[in-house]
């Protein structure tokens, strides 16, 4: 079995138009590549402000159309195409391990790929990068991890929503909680998760994975959604539908111009703390009024 590797260059504010359309033109992985080739494998929640001129990998099946794979991509005005590479399984695999490393977040939670070892100290997910799932390079993602771990999660409820990887509501159990719950519109977003709930040994009946309308209807204590502005500010209501009262609400995947449309959407419940900030990310934070409905 072979791939076809694509590789582009692409304005950094095109990046996550550039995702969804190579996602629909059938890419199995995207990975954006700064200069030094360390690999940000995190790209299901946006990408607008990595580095001005972004190079960009996609990875496709040998069943594809490739001509008209070009085609569609030159059209696009998204990016540059550099080249295409017909690439072995084993090949593409070996590649991809070089450029992923160990994350460590706030000394206490290190999230790492099989091929590397955590230390002995500390608590531990191993997540496999692939399709675009978040394994918490990203800043929005890496607020959420470091919110979690600042929190006493003990006896909690979490729902993770637009759970990409998992990794949020993988990390919630590690961290304590009682049960969590990661939500996704994306067949293998949950098929992802799953997997790396079971090469965790995390019982997927204490984290489950589910789509929205399996969701369980009683009120859970924590949500964090870590997604783009538009579904945010599109899911206020039933975010809010299934947060307790004096629940706590995470909301990340958000740049700085963002903020004043999310607040304004969730005002009828919350009102939120001061935006906690990485680069152009925010992650806006907010307990829920026990009196609003």
């Amino acid at each position: 079995m072979f791939w076809f590797q694509v590789e582009l260059t692409a304005k950094s504010t095109h990046c996550e138009a550039l995702e969804h359309f190579l996602l629909s033109q059938g890419a199995c992985s995207i990975t954006f590549l700064e200069g030094d080739e360390q690999a940000i494998y995190e790209a299901s929640t946006g990408c607008d402000d990595y580095w001005h001129v972004t190079r960009v990998h996609g990875l496709f099946s040998q069943d594809i159309n490739i001509v008209k794979l070009k085609q569609h991509i030159q059209q696009s005005h998204l990016c540059k195409l550099q080249c295409v590479q017909k690439i072995q399984n084993q090949t593409w695999e070996t590649m991809n391990k070089k450029h992923f490393k160990s994350l460590c977040f706030l000394n206490q939670l290190w999230i790492h790929p099989s091929w590397i070892s955590p230390p002995s100290q500390g608590i531990s997910l191993q997540l496999e990068p692939g399709l675009g799932f978040g394994t918490g390079e990203h800043p929005s993602t890496a607020l959420c991890l470091e919110w979690l771990i600042n929190q006493n999660l003990k006896n909690k409820t979490v729902i993770d929503y637009g759970c990409g990887s998992g990794i949020l509501a993988l990390a919630s159990i590690r961290l304590g909680a009682k049960k969590a719950f990661g939500i996704d519109i994306d067949p293998k977003a949950l098929d992802t998760s799953q997997q790396n709930a079971i090469n965790n040994h995390i019982n997927t009946q204490i984290c489950e994975f589910l789509t929205p309308d399996k969701l369980p209807k009683e009120p859970v204590d924590i949500i964090v959604a870590n997604i783009l502005s538009e579904p945010l500010k599109q899911l206020a209501p039933t975010l809010m539908q299934f947060l307790k009262p004096k629940g706590l609400l995470v909301l990340s995947g958000l740049l700085i111009d963002h903020i004043p449309d999310i607040i304004e959407a969730y005002q009828a419940w919350v009102t939120f703390d001061k935006p906690v900030y990485r680069h152009e990310w925010v992650c806006l934070i907010s307990k829920r009024d026990q009196e609003n409905g």
